[in-house]
């Protein structure tokens, strides 16, 4: 789609003007994940939320409201792909059930 196309030409911008670990590189993984997610991408729209995740616990820590819609919509994305038959990348690493805990609690947590 022509969105994809410009998320992931602003995705190379954001790396190469303020480097890989800036908040904005997670603002667009976030971004790519949801437009994954609506094309039936489920792996790579995973792979983005886990990538903007990583940065926003990084960033902001795992008690922030940013990194609490990181967890949400990480478990969206696993939610969505299990539905339809992928298995996930939190189950792909041996992490899903426990990880999925931790990530729902701390959620919790952030939002309270």
């Amino acid at each position: 789609s022509a969105y994809m196309s410009i998320l992931l030409q602003k995705q190379n911008e954001v790396k190469e003007q303020v480097g890989p670990k800036h908040p904005d590189m997670a603002v667009v993984q976030h971004e790519l994940a949801a437009v994954y997610g609506n094309l039936g991408h489920y792996r790579e729209a995973e792979e983005c939320c886990q990538k903007a995740l990583v940065l926003r616990l990084e960033i902001y820590g795992k008690r922030h409201p940013v990194t609490a819609r990181s967890y949400e919509q990480m478990m969206q994305a696993k939610t969505a792909g299990e539905a339809f038959g992928y298995g996930g990348v939190l189950q792909k690493s041996g992490q899903a059930s426990g990880e999925t805990g931790k990530a729902h609690r701390s959620r919790e947590v952030a939002v309270t």
